[in-house]
């Protein structure tokens, strides 16, 4: 009796006992999401709105340092929560998964560990999208992606009402904060056209809509306005879909050739100039390597401007980037790898079923890449991880992942993203006291960091051409040109650099070449030419410099400063003394 009693009371206790770890294990996996989905809202926050004074770039690294140090962290944290299961299922087809594993592939071979770290990052972030898509859904990323816009709003609104002349809000350039309002609008008019959706709910999207579309419009930015017409089209057009896109082209053809015409003719210019880099099979085929862009254009610029009208010559400027990220990927990786990345692409696409959501997105990343930079921040990797990931793929098979496999995965990764992240954080806030230090005369411990930094930013070209500056200024033009002859690219600052530091140690025919090279790249700017006066005066060419100061005193002005009025006044002082000696 008293032992059949213990048993039954055995048993009911081992039965409360299993409730309880239940219970308990559902709170620990309810806690670890909330968790994880709070640490994707911060990244995705971080990605689009971070912005400080500790580096020598206020907008775009703060933003990459952000991101990379959330998603390590996120890496790890979700390698906790994947720990009471025995294996971790994703979701997959065969060709998404050759498509992803061959794009990684070809970016090791091309080898630029920057972009490596970028593109395996957007990776990892694609795989753990993959094993919590039943846990974040794309209402939540909507959610998370409109509260990630609304500081750079606010800031945008600022700028707006101070008159500021370029309202970029947390971006460097008005074609990221565009970018992510447009990010916005397809969130929000995702919402919206979801039939649970209050009125006073959808009242309130439309008024952010209005809103987000208001902060594209004081942008001035042509692929935000058309980007978001081809938003609403997506979303809201039932009738009259076969008529809509004739206006969009209409819309294209009137922002190309009459909305803010002296920009498009620019664009044209560098996209012209960009193609005829691909001058030889090797170059179409394979490119000019990581950056080459940047090493090359400005010398190719050169050429092509001579025998050019002043009206062409004075749009010219030091370009870093084509405004188009296909035609980058051309110039620097070659033909071959742009059209096997399209053809990835485009078998992706065969294979997948689009939602409108993915589709106003995808149309937007390809109005954006053909006429600027939006790969240049993180907001675009993660949302292209997410649309990608939570894509409908047809013949997808759900792959189960061993538990160890998945957790060495996660937490490996994350580590590491961390880890490299705060070494970097430490470098380049170094880099940013050995900047200010020399600004406010503390020569000799900015040349101390200095120093230090440039064993660990050798590979950096804006620190050797940072560091060789600094130098100049210490009087140390030596030193300075062996470390700018490391700088493995060739723009306007650099040979306006090289001119000055050779014009210091009175190598004066050098320096007068680098100045007639920084001339010839920028016809429009007036240092170079001051510079190349200078110099002429001080080789005992007076008529030849005569001549140069006539010119530049008649040459037209683009953009007016009081360094231009200085120039001319002093050249206009010069030229009339000579004038009243020779009449003397």
């Amino acid at each position: 009796m008293y032992l059949y009693t213990f048993l039954l009371y055995s048993q009911y206790l081992i039965i409360d006992l299993t409730i309880i770890k239940m219970k308990l294990t559902i709170l620990y996996k309810q806690s670890m999401m909330a968790i994880i989905k709070f640490l994707l809202l911060l990244l995705i926050i971080l990605s689009s709105s971070c912005m400080s004074s500790f580096f020598m770039d206020t907008f775009v690294y703060p933003k990459w340092i952000g991101y990379l140090f959330c998603l390590g962290i996120l890496l790890v944290s979700s390698s906790y929560s994947i720990i009471k299961n025995s294996s971790v299922s994703i979701k997959i087809s065969r060709i998404e998964l050759m498509v992803i594993i061959f794009t990684v592939i070809l970016q090791i071979l091309i080898y630029s560990f920057d972009v490596l770290l970028i593109v395996t990052s957007c990776v990892c972030l694609y795989y753990f999208f993959k094993v919590f898509i039943n846990d974040i859904s794309q209402e939540k990323m909507d959610m998370f992606l409109i509260f990630a816009s609304f500081f750079p709003i606010y800031l945008a609104t600022i700028q707006f009402c101070k008159s500021f002349q370029t309202i970029n809000g947390t971006y460097d350039n008005p074609a990221g904060l565009s970018f992510s309002m447009i990010l916005t609008i397809i969130s929000l008019s995702n919402l919206i056209t979801k039939s649970s959706t209050k009125r006073y709910v959808t009242l309130l999207y439309m008024l952010l809509i209005i809103i987000c579309a208001s902060v594209v419009f004081i942008c001035n930015s042509r692929a935000g306005l058309l980007s978001i017409f081809v938003v609403i089209y997506i979303f809201f057009v039932k009738k009259y879909r076969k008529t809509v896109p004739l206006v969009f082209c209409g819309l294209v053809l009137f922002a190309t050739f009459y909305y803010k015409t002296e920009s498009s003719k620019g664009r044209w210019f560098i996209y012209s100039t960009s193609l005829s880099m691909l001058d030889t099979p090797r170059h179409i085929c394979f490119g000019y390597g990581h950056d080459g862009f940047r090493k090359y254009y400005m010398i190719c610029q050169a050429i092509n401007l001579k025998g050019k009208s002043l009206e062409v010559r004075q749009r010219a400027d030091n370009i870093r980037h084509p405004l188009n990220e296909f035609l980058l990927l051309l110039i620097n990786y070659g033909g071959l790898f742009v059209l096997l990345l399209v053809l990835g692409l485009v078998v992706l696409s065969i294979n997948a079923s689009f939602d409108r959501a993915h589709l106003a997105f995808f149309s937007a990343l390809l109005i954006f890449s053909f006429v600027s930079y939006p790969f240049r921040y993180p907001i675009t990797w993660v949302a292209l991880a997410w649309y990608t990931a939570s894509l409908d793929y047809k013949f997808s098979k759900t792959i189960y992942i061993p538990m160890p496999i998945a957790i060495v995965t996660f937490l490996f990764s994350g580590v590491f993203i961390c880890l490299y992240t705060v070494k970097n954080v430490k470098l380049h806030i170094r880099w940013a006291s050995a900047y200010n230090n020399s600004l406010l005369g503390r020569y000799e411990k900015a040349e101390k960091e200095y120093s230090y930094l440039s064993q660990k930013l050798y590979n950096i070209p804006e620190f050797i051409y940072n560091y060789a500056s600094f130098l100049e200024k210490r009087n140390k033009p030596n030193e300075a040109l062996l470390l700018i002859n490391n700088c493995y690219f060739i723009d306007y600052q650099t040979q306006m650099l090289k001119g000055s530091l050779f014009l210091d140690i009175k190598k004066y025919n050098i320096a007068f070449q680098h100045f007639k090279l920084a001339h010839e790249m920028c016809p429009n700017r007036f240092a170079p030419l001051y510079e190349m006066y200078i110099i002429l005066g001080k080789v005992s060419a007076k008529g030849v410099q005569s001549k140069l100061g006539k010119l530049i005193i008649k040459k037209t002005i683009k953009i007016p400063s009081y360094e231009i009025n200085e120039i001319k006044r002093k050249i206009n002082k010069e030229l009339n003394i000579i004038n009243y000696e020779k009449n003397q």
